[in-house]
């Protein structure tokens, strides 16, 4: 549930015009949580195992959460978790920078930080893991991850291949965890609008679709190794 919700929120820089935006997170909420949650069960799955604090929101546990990644868009993920009204709390960071990790738990209020993804997931049991590295580690990380006992949020693209993905769901159905990526996109005006065409019918029975991302980008944007 508190996954499928954290999906909802932006978490990036690439909504230039936030007003534009619906605030879907409650519509999302509704529509998919049934059958997030039928799932998790047909997996045996419930949110992570970790050692989930008391005196959580409504009297539930807090959900611990981990960040893995702390390059510039995990500083969104932190604020995005503490936007759940006191339902997750970040206990621990992941990077193996371990100067960049020190300072963005530093800048955070984060207590902990590690610069080995198995160190952390050992001495944390974290319920919940954000995963905001470089998209080649994504596989691997979800998989350990999902092993450990928690559940994943990973930035996209989740992976490079269908034999990836294919792993992916292979350790969700083996654990009983879950595995989601952010997709924000998908909810944005444009595709909202694209969806209501559609659905109204003034558009056909439609065959076949192609999406062109225009998005500028400059050579800043290109310098960071992994692209």
């Amino acid at each position: 549930e508190l996954l499928f919700r954290l999906v909802s929120y932006s978490l990036g820089d690439r909504e230039p015009q936030p007003r534009i935006f619906l605030p879907f997170s409650d519509i999302y909420y509704i529509i998919y949580r049934k059958e997030a949650v039928k799932r998790a069960g047909d997996f045996g799955g419930v949110m992570g195992e970790g050692r989930a604090s008391g005196g959580g929101w409504d009297g539930r546990r807090t959900v611990r959460a981990a960040i893995v990644g702390t390059g510039n868009i995990a500083g969104a993920h932190v604020a995005a978790l503490r936007r759940m009204g006191g339902r997750a709390e970040v206990v621990a960071a992941v990077d193996v920078d371990g100067g960049r990790v020190g300072a963005f738990c530093s800048e955070h209020g984060i207590p902990r930080s590690y610069e080995d993804t198995e160190e952390m997931l050992k001495e944390e049991a974290p319920d919940l893991v954000h995963i905001c590295t470089p998209p080649q580690s994504h596989r691997e990380l979800s998989v350990l991850c999902m092993e450990a006992g928690a559940w994943v949020l990973c930035e996209k693209p989740l992976c490079a291949s269908l034999e990836e993905l294919d792993a992916i769901e292979a350790t969700e159905r083996t654990t009983g965890k879950f595995c989601s990526s952010v997709y924000q996109w998908r909810f944005g005006s444009g595709a909202r609008h694209l969806k209501a065409l559609i659905s109204s019918g003034e558009l056909g029975r439609p065959l076949a679709g192609l999406c062109q991302t225009t998005w500028y980008r400059d050579a800043a944007y290109y310098s960071v190794p992994w692209r």
